[in-house]
């Protein structure tokens, strides 16, 4: 069963910081708990961040940056796509 989920929420902090926090993986961990081993797909920067697992539950996301309020906050927009479910690694063709 294909899983989709969006979740937005509005941060205190003009798109540039941000977009740096989220471009800098290495420091997922930090604020993410465990994290998953990725590549990114696409990138705009300032704009979005598009990423796909490698290995495990199969899976694609998207988070969106949008600058609110004159710039000084930023609505940032998660999207994931599981098309195997949550529970289901890839098996491959």
């Amino acid at each position: 069963m294909t899983i989709n989920l969006e979740k937005s929420i509005d941060v205190s902090a003009p798109v540039e910081d941000v977009y740096n926090v989220w471009s800098q993986f290495s420091n997922f961990p930090d604020f993410m708990g465990s994290t998953h081993d990725t590549e990114i797909t696409e990138q705009e920067e300032n704009k979005f961040i598009s990423w796909q697992t490698l290995k495990g539950v199969r899976s694609n996301a998207t988070v969106r940056f949008t600058p609110i309020e004159d710039g000084r906050c930023t609505t940032v927009t998660v999207s994931v796509h599981h098309p195997n479910g949550l529970g289901g690694a890839d098996q491959g063709p």
